[in-house]
């Protein structure tokens, strides 16, 4: 009891140590950045990076879990302490039992403090950097592709959510065989909610079987699915935002508004879990290959980049509609790999 609480706490004083001086290292980058680039009063920018403190100390739980879950390794290595546990009667597969404690309390923390805490905290960053900061109106969405009924795409380069008046839309026709037959443009764009409907003052409707181009005044198209789009922009980024958004994705004829949507909600959630996964997984890769000198201390630097690249290519692969399951795989290796070494060192 006395030894795992030891191993508990150094654990821990490693982790605070290092999510603080990383906390305090980003903000101060940030604020220096700011200064250079933004056009504001150093007041603005400074209060902007206070707002930021939080949400960057929650951001950077997991990365400050793997770092020290490393030094935690390497001082234990370097006190000869682990031949102490191993004297003991300590096996490996309980040292990691008895630390996965820190890495559940961590991923509680990330959850609550994330969710409860930090989001609203966001919210009003973000909206005080846009309208402090930057001087600009919120509630604006800026080059959006969107998918919709009968195998029609459309295309924006602005609209302003409070007025729904826009700039640069061009909407694709395609056949069944996804062969473009039709397409419309125009410079200006007026959303009607309550009638669905968008209205262009004047628009340049080209056929493209035959490279017929038409130009009319006042035209009016019936887009349903539209709105429903739209209204996954507005509002917080809470989850109860995020499943309502996969409502409203399943309503769409499309399935890559869904995708998205439940790829995002399954990625925020399992986001919390990192800081168990990196604990578990870096212990269990050091203690997998004690024995191979140089190759231990290589292995346990894995972690980190392979969560990071695998959910990189996981966000890669749903712009591409692939299943939000996608999301899952690499923490479900992760775990299978962490099982399978709890078993080997079992043995050991």
């Amino acid at each position: 009891m006395i030894i795992a609480r030891y191993l508990r706490t150094k654990l821990l004083t490693y982790f605070i140590l290092i999510n603080g001086t990383l906390t305090t290292l980003y903000s101060l980058i940030g604020f220096v950045e700011k200064l250079m680039r933004e056009n504001s009063t150093i007041k603005n920018i400074a209060f902007f990076s206070l707002l930021n403190i939080l949400p960057t100390f929650f951001e950077l739980i997991p990365l400050s879990s793997w770092l020290a879950t490393c030094l935690f390794i390497w001082e234990l290595y370097q006190t000869s302490e682990w031949e102490s546990l191993s004297i003991l009667s300590l096996k490996p597969n309980k040292v990691i039992t008895t630390l996965s404690f820190i890495g559940i309390l961590l991923a509680s923390i990330s959850f609550l403090g994330k969710e409860v805490l930090i989001y609203p905290i966001i919210k009003n960053a973000e909206e005080y950097k846009i309208h402090s900061i930057k001087n600009e109106p919120d509630n604006k969405v800026f080059n959006q592709w969107m998918s919709l009924e009968n195998n029609t795409f459309l295309h924006f380069d602005f609209l302003d959510l409070k007025t729904y008046s826009g700039s640069e839309i061009t909407i694709f026709y395609l056949s069944e065989n996804f062969v473009a037959n039709k397409k419309i443009k125009a410079s200006n764009f007026i959303l009607n909610p309550e009638k669905q409907i968008i209205f262009l003052k004047q628009c340049t409707i080209l056929d493209l079987s035959n490279n017929d181009s038409t130009i009319k005044t006042n035209y009016k198209l019936q887009m349903p699915e539209l709105f429903l789009h739209l209204k996954m922009f507005q509002g917080t980024t809470s989850l109860k935002k995020q499943i309502k958004n996969i409502i409203l994705a399943s309503e769409l004829s499309s399935s890559y508004p869904l995708n998205q949507e439940a790829g995002k909600l399954l990625a925020r959630l399992l986001s919390h879990i990192q800081p168990f996964i990196y604990i578990l997984l870096t212990l269990s890769l050091f203690f997998l290959f004690y024995n191979y000198n140089w190759v231990k201390w290589m292995i346990i630097t894995l972690p980190y980049p392979f969560i990071l690249i695998s959910n990189a290519f996981s966000e890669f692969m749903l712009q591409h509609n692939t299943s939000a399951i996608i999301v899952l795989v690499p923490y479900m290796l992760s775990f299978l790999f962490i099982y399978l070494c709890l078993y080997k060192l079992k043995k050991v």
